[in-house]
């Protein structure tokens, strides 16, 4: 089974294609316990064998934060303020992990699992991330980040 889901901010700047060979109704999104997640609500699906495609109209209004360890970027649109991702680039490899609340629909997806990447060391996340995260994405240049080490 093949499922394109799209999904994108709340005022449409930022949209973007999320490609999965998984049964949303056999996903449990992962709710990450950090500050930053939890205020934005974020819960997050992925699949190692699907793809993630961005499009945005004003690269100017995307907001790219770097929290923890500094490793992995939280995408959010400057005008709305929506999580939309999280990215990481691993051995010359970009790799992204979907907020389900900025998809278009509710898909069904299980019950959210309580995730606490902060209690992993840098080494272990990105194992982690280079085995459950989309491999295959297309990210659009972004200039400008912002990093705060929490």
């Amino acid at each position: 089974m093949l499922s394109e889901l799209n999904g994108g901010c709340s005022c449409g700047n930022v949209s973007f294609l999320y490609i999965t060979h998984l049964n949303p109704c056999d996903v449990a999104p992962r709710a990450c316990d950090c500050g930053f997640c939890t205020r934005h609500n974020a819960s997050y699906v992925s699949d190692p064998e699907g793809s993630l495609q961005v499009a945005v109209d004003d690269t100017t209004q995307v907001e790219l934060c770097q929290h923890g360890n500094l490793i992995a970027r939280f995408w959010c649109c400057g005008r709305c303020g929506d999580l939309l991702f999280i990215s990481a680039r691993i051995d010359d490899v970009d790799y992204a992990s979907v907020n389900a609340n900025a998809l278009s629909q509710d898909y069904g997806w299980a019950k959210n699992e309580s995730i606490s990447p902060k209690s992993l060391s840098r080494d272990e996340k990105l194992a982690r991330w280079k085995q459950r995260w989309i491999r295959n994405v297309c990210l659009p240049e972004i200039k400008g980040l912002c990093a705060v080490n929490t």
